[in-house]
């Protein structure tokens, strides 16, 4: 899944109390200018394989090329690749843990004010 996406999806849930972090061996150097250009916020972990910074394999246990959605009590909800999963299958994902039902719901919507 390609980082602009993930960012919209991140940006739809953290209101509901939904982190995400993504790990990367790429070096902060070649990331910083794309995370710039596409206007990401959520956390990139980058250079997962620098022995200055410690291997990101063994502190965290986690993988290079993977998002970890982390719920509001600091569990991993999810965790996928960047290619091989769609939005729809990560809102199923995040249903499971009771995340996003109102907002799939038809009378959720936020009305306009009226004047």
């Amino acid at each position: 899944m390609e980082l602009p996406h993930i960012e919209k999806f991140y940006r739809e849930f953290k209101s509901q109390g939904v982190g995400l972090v993504t790990v990367t061996a790429d070096p902060a150097a070649e990331v910083l200018p794309m995370v710039d250009y596409n206007g990401i916020t959520h956390p990139i972990v980058c250079g997962a394989d620098d022995r200055t910074a410690g291997s990101v394999y063994a502190q965290y246990h986690a993988y290079d090329g993977k998002h970890y959605l982390i719920g509001s009590d600091g569990t991993i909800l999810a965790a996928f690749s960047k290619l091989g999963i769609s939005l729809p299958i990560l809102k199923r994902e995040l249903a499971k843990h009771g995340i996003g039902r109102a907002a799939e719901s038809p009378h959720s919507a936020t009305l306009p004010l009226i004047k």
